[in-house]
């Protein structure tokens, strides 16, 4: 709000007679954010414009002002290399979100037990009118059956970027929610992703790709601590039982927030039930404690860490694990826990703590790695310590870089957490 009000006030300060009108920053972000490139031509005249502007960008930014239209959006689309792309094919993806006058709306991205799409038009649009965007994620293969594959999880967070640059979709809200085939769906892009989400909203899929040990050997539901969970399932026909009680229990024990509804019914969420259960939850954009366990590379980034190689690589999940027969419990339960844990001791974690100016790190599997910093985390007027494995191994003094700055919201989308410096360190073996 004082951001606003700061904008605002600058905006309405009178120009002395004879001095050229200050460019409207509005269409120099949408042409920026338009470009192949994050550092092309669009870039300079945004940066010189918005020089001594600051507080006017943020606020443009925060409240997505720069917007062309605000206007009721139903699209119907493919998706190419994660991107909404035209035209769409006879199971096209479907964003159906609300006019927004003023402010932002949330998002939903929805994956329903369904091979196609088109039968829940009507269902989307009802949500659109209590004011939600949904994005739907058909069926790729039209088998129903959910594949963790690097290119399945394209698909459901690539397109995000764009729509967050075209819409009034509020970076904070949005959630994902699924049933069976989205259920599992739900777990595993919501825990490999889980700084791009509020909250997940599984129902009748289980974690049944923890360690990704088939595919992609990165989805963990430690991740979880970092955003809401609120889970349905069936305790009759097994549908990942077992792996949800394991999720409770593990989450619980972290003190995530966790909301859990057990029952005999195998059944669906649709969209009324789930924008109600959803309709409170919103992401820390400026978390001070983050965790994220990781196997491939593209999937290391988290908040304010971001892993930039795998050391000594990435784990391939089609290796063979070996366990000794002496250490392979009796018990099922346990079973998966010892065959868990030896995924993870393949793959790479990163987890740090901001207290005051001094940001701690724990980090494995990770050879060089790049530290985010933002006004909202540390103080920018004075230097920031950082520690890693308990030892100080840099004092920075960032600054703000409006061209750091843009460049990664071009990436991202993300219009909320707005990261002006970085610095890239070198970890010892």
């Amino acid at each position: 709000m004082i951001t606003a009000l700061i904008a605002t006030l600058a905006l309405a300060t009178p120009q002395a007679p004879g001095t050229p009108a200050a460019p409207d920053l509005a269409p120099l972000l949408r042409a920026y954010f338009e470009a192949p490139s994050p550092r092309g031509a669009e870039l300079q005249p945004l940066v010189t414009a918005a020089a001594n502007r600051e507080a006017e960008l943020v606020a443009m930014l925060a409240e997505k002002t720069f917007l062309a239209e605000r206007v009721a959006v139903e699209r119907f689309a493919a998706i190419r290399d994660g991107r909404l792309v035209q035209p769409p094919d006879d199971n096209p993806a479907l964003l159906i979100g609300p006019e927004v006058p003023t402010g932002l709306a949330p998002l939903l991205v929805y994956v329903p037990d369904a091979v196609y799409a088109k039968p829940f038009v009507d269902e989307m649009r009802a949500a659109a009118a209590r004011g939600w965007f949904v994005y739907l994620v058909p069926d790729s293969l039209r088998d129903n059956r959910y594949l963790s594959t690097p290119q399945e999880l394209d698909r459901h967070t690539g397109p995000l970027r764009d729509l967050l640059l075209r819409h009034a979709i509020d970076p904070d809200r949005i959630c994902f929610t699924g049933s069976g085939r989205g259920g599992h769906a739900c777990w595993d892009v919501g825990l490999m992703r889980s700084g791009r989400f509020a909250a997940i909203l599984p129902c009748n899929g289980g974690t049944i790709h923890e360690g990704g040990f088939a595919r992609t050997g990165g989805v963990f539901v430690e991740n979880g601590r970092d955003l809401a969970t609120f889970l349905t399932f069936n305790n009759t026909f097994d549908h990942g039982i077992e792996a949800c009680r394991h999720a409770v229990k593990l989450l619980t024990g972290w003190g995530a927030r966790i909301e859990v509804q057990e029952e005999a019914t195998m059944r669906f969420v649709f969209l009324d039930e789930a924008t109600t259960k959803l309709a409170s939850a919103k992401r820390t954009a400026h978390r001070r404690s983050i965790v994220k366990r990781f196997n491939r590379l593209p999937d290391g980034a988290h908040y304010w860490l971001e892993a930039l190689d795998r050391r000594p690589g990435e784990w391939d999940p089609a290796a063979r694990v070996e366990v000794k027969a002496a250490d392979w419990p009796k018990q099922p339960e346990l079973q998966r826990q010892t065959y868990w844990k030896l995924v993870q001791d393949r793959c790479a974690r990163l987890a740090g703590v901001v207290a005051g100016n001094r940001m701690r790190i724990e980090a494995q599997g990770v050879g060089r790695l790049r530290v985010w910093f933002d006004p909202e985390l540390v103080d920018f007027g004075a230097k920031v310590d950082i520690e890693v494995g308990g030892k100080l191994v840099r004092s920075v003094q960032p600054k703000r870089r409006l061209d750091v700055m843009l460049a990664r919201v071009w990436a991202t989308g993300d219009t909320s957490a707005l990261y002006w410096d970085h610095v890239d360190l070198a970890l010892p073996k």
